[in-house]
């Protein structure tokens, strides 16, 4: 079919003054271009192939505008299997051909792609199933997700493929292709089979995406940054429609002064949803992009124009950060403003509890005063008739206070002072532990920095004391709001009552009227690591005390 319609091209070319079948092949050197392009012809009849590509490729070199011999010289490269290169050459004889030739010579072009496309999806097939049968499950995985690739309504391949890559605990390609299998317009036995099978892998990718975040944050800590961006590459590639691979990108970005990279990356983030304005421009190391036009940009086209106005203007704690005062008892407490934040952890977060950190877009419409530490012995001893702590100091916390007791001393300083005290809701607490950061801790993602800022089981593995215990509040580093202890030290009581999150948008809130649980936050110096993170949840009767159970106070305003 294709030599016939070359034929049919050459033979209304125009000038041709040599009959198209002409004599023998002979040394071309002394022929016109219309001899070389009959010779070339009469070698594609004869098969041969290789004499046919040498008249072609001398007839170019003649009249190199013309298109005739690049279609003899296609036609000789297909039969030769070089089928990119035959592609090539027809493509560049229809940048040449006059209108009239275009229409035929596209044909064949689809003709070629056709047949190559058939012999490439056989080959790959035939070796796909003879790597299965010598059990070179990698190989057979490359071939027959090739093979699937070129007709991908052969759903069974990508099940075959999907198999393969299993093996070898590629999970990332395997997911992919059992999606794409769910997605394609038939349905079918494969159908159900993909939905089987995705099952079975959707939560082995989710744990080496999770996995590979937290390898990446170790490697990022200890300055290991070309390590980082390879685990954070291969996350995005795994999980692509997911924002924190690329939103932790955006952060080593940062860190290797790549403003570009780092707001390409931020935008991919953005794209796939899921980002809060505050974790945008609450990032502190993403507000180093602050002058950057492009960041600049995307903040705007994202949040409109007061987020650009924020961005703009002072960082976020300093805007949040507005005052400070010190009460009757020695509490030193700083004012926060209203704003919105992401309380909760992502799905990638190590030791996250599910259902009860679920992601929540908050907004609190309302500033207060936080106390920059927890409640010390002696503040306490000013309003109450006892101190219940196991170590008592009064430089350390206050412990084994149940909920009640915390709410009644809150009442004694709203009474002598003529404000209202409270316990802090969850969601203020959390608001003032994260400081504008969406990492696990106010210290940033890892465990490294959290040994810098909490008191916790760790901080006494090589400590002379005997066991862990509590320690003077204030010691350690001081969140980038200045709170210091939030993690570690004591759990602290809050104001709600315990039940799970929906994920649904709130506004002030204060958890369910009625219930069995008070909320602890924080963590405590018994504590492991993932206990302190910034929206674990810990959960106790109202009535309940222990050693390493304390709290802090709000004030709301005058």
């Amino acid at each position: 079919m294709i030599h016939s319609l070359c034929l049919a091209v050459l033979l209304i070319s125009p000038g041709t003054s040599a009959p198209m079948c002409a004599a023998p092949v002979e040394d071309p050197a002394p022929l016109s271009y219309d001899s070389l392009l009959a010779a070339g012809q009469t070698a594609l009849d004869e098969q041969l192939w290789r004499d046919a590509l040498r008249f072609s490729a001398v007839a170019v070199g003649t009249r190199p505008g013309r298109h005739e011999a690049y279609v003899i010289a296609s036609i000789a490269l297909h039969a030769t299997a070089r089928h990119v290169l035959a592609l090539e050459a027809l493509n560049s004889a229809i940048q040449r051909a006059p209108a009239k030739d275009r229409e035929l010579l596209e044909s064949i072009r689809l003709e070629i792609e056709e047949s190559t496309n058939e012999l490439a999806f056989e080959e790959h097939v035939k070796a796909g199933r003879a790597a299965l049968e010598q059990n070179l499950a990698a190989l057979a995985a490359r071939e027959l997700t090739a093979a699937w690739n070129l007709k991908p309504e052969k759903l069974e391949l990508a099940l075959e493929a999907a198999a393969a890559w299993t093996a070898v605990q590629e999970y990332g390609p395997a997911r992919a292709l059992l999606l794409a299998v769910l997605k394609s317009p038939a349905k079918g036995p494969a159908t159900e089979q993909a939905r089987e099978f995705l099952s079975l892998v959707e939560p082995l990718v989710l744990h080496r995406y999770s996995a590979e975040l937290a390898k990446a944050e170790g490697h990022s800590a200890t300055n290991r940054l070309p390590a980082a961006e390879s685990l954070l590459l291969s996350a995005a590639l795994l999980v692509p429609e997911r924002p924190e691979a690329y939103f932790a990108l955006a952060r080593l970005a940062v860190l290797q002064v790549k403003p570009d990279a780092a707001v390409l990356h931020v935008r991919r983030a953005i794209a796939r949803g899921g980002l809060q304005r505050g974790q945008i421009l609450g990032d502190s190391r993403l507000l180093t992009l602050a002058d950057h036009p492009g960041f600049q940009e995307l903040v705007k086209d994202t949040f409109g124009e007061q987020a650009l106005a924020q961005l703009k203007g002072p960082t976020p704690w300093q805007m949040t950060v507005t005052e400070e005062l010190t009460n009757s008892v020695g509490m030193l407490m700083k004012r926060l403003r209203p704003d919105r934040f992401t309380m909760g952890s992502p799905a990638s977060e190590e030791n996250r509890d599910v259902l009860s950190e679920v992601q929540t877009d908050v907004t609190l419409s309302t500033p207060f005063y936080l106390a920059t530490t927890e409640v010390t012995q002696a503040q306490w001893m000013a309003l109450m008739d006892s101190n219940p702590s196991v170590q008592q100091g009064d430089e350390l916390p206050v412990q084994r206070v149940t909920w009640i007791e915390a709410a009644e001393f809150c009442r004694r300083l709203s009474e002598a002072e003529g404000v209202l005290y409270r316990l802090p809701t969850e969601a203020e607490w959390e608001f003032a532990c994260r400081a504008g950061q969406s990492a696990a801790y106010s210290s940033g993602p890892g465990v490294r920095g959290l040994d810098s800022v909490a008191w916790y089981q760790r901080s006494f593995a090589r400590s002379p004391q005997p066991r862990p215990q509590p320690q003077a509040v204030g010691q350690l580093e001081r969140n980038a709001w200045g709170f210091a202890d939030m993690h570690g030290n004591v759990y602290e009581w809050v104001l709600d009552y315990y039940a799970p999150f929906s994920g649904d948008p709130l506004t002030d809130p204060i958890g369910p009227e009625l219930g069995t649980l008070r909320v602890v936050r924080g963590g405590a110096f018994t504590s492991q690591a993932s206990a302190c993170r910034s929206a674990h949840r810990g959960r106790y009767a109202s009535t309940f005390r222990a050693p390493d159970i304390g709290f802090r106070v709000l004030r709301e305003l005058d």
